[in-house]
């Protein structure tokens, strides 16, 4: 009963047998919804479902609060240089990919996170934790991760799958002014990041292309800068808590 306001952040894409139940359900559910809103306007356009409610969805984008991570003081919590990747070490998040890409640089990788594959890993990753490239951490209290994040280099999100739906550590890496090296999936994470504007993306899997990314922003300082100064400004003003909150606000308000 009552208007019904949806926001859409992910399709289903690997419980391929429980959505050929729910479906019918689903759509049922999105005929009923006064408005979508969904995440990103590539959700739009690589749904299924939301092709069919067009008329009805817009886009806000999802936002972290600013002054919860510029005001961050902590010094560096590693003592070199370092590129970041945080997430949770599961099949879609690309970290046995990244892992192989690290295996032709030279840069310093800090991975923060758990998951079940951790110890695959931690096994191919040998040879890197041997020569001090590779360093793997658990999660990490809120002041330490930002720590993390305001000091590194770049970011690394080389997700492979479209369950990557949006990519909210971009923007804890961008608020820092740092770049992001992401991938060029149907979902929001190309939006978040601009090719050559506020980082660099490359194909899912292509462990070429990723360990190409990572040397040419390791190895090239001033356009790692610029490329972070650029990623600062577009989060500041595309995806902010209160943009979000605005938004959806003004949506309630006609309904």
């Amino acid at each position: 009963k009552g208007q019904i306001l949806v926001t859409w952040h992910a399709d289903i894409t690997k419980q391929t047998l429980a959505l050929f139940f729910y479906r019918p359900l689903l759509h049922w559910f999105l005929r009923k919804a006064d408005t979508i809103i969904a995440t990103s306007p590539n959700i739009i356009k690589s749904s299924p479902h939301l092709k069919k409610f067009k008329e009805k969805t817009t886009v806000i984008p999802l936002g972290i609060e600013p002054n919860n991570y510029i005001h961050n003081h902590l010094p560096s919590p590693h003592n070199s240089r370092y590129a970041l990747f945080v997430g949770r070490f599961i099949y879609y998040k690309g970290v046995i990919e990244l892992i192989e890409a690290a295996k032709k640089t030279s840069l310093n990788l800090i991975m923060i996170g758990e998951g079940p594959l951790k110890e695959t890993i931690l096994d191919k990753g040998e040879s890197l934790i041997k020569n001090h490239q590779l360093t793997i951490l658990p999660f990490q209290t809120d002041d330490v991760l930002k720590s993390y994040f305001k000091h590194c280099e770049f970011l690394i999100l080389p997700s492979t799958h479209a369950s990557e739906a949006f990519g909210i550590v971009q923007l804890e890496a961008m608020i820092y002014s740092k770049p992001v090296i992401s991938t060029n999936l149907p979902t929001g994470v190309p939006y978040v990041n601009k090719h050559n504007e506020t980082g660099l993306i490359v194909e899912p899997k292509n462990i070429e292309a990723l360990s190409n990314a990572m040397n040419s922003l390791w190895n090239n300082p001033e356009t790692t800068k610029t490329l972070g100064q650029n990623a600062y400004i577009r989060c500041t003003t595309l995806f902010t808590q209160h943009q979000m909150l605005t938004k959806t606000t003004e949506i309630i308000k006609k309904m």
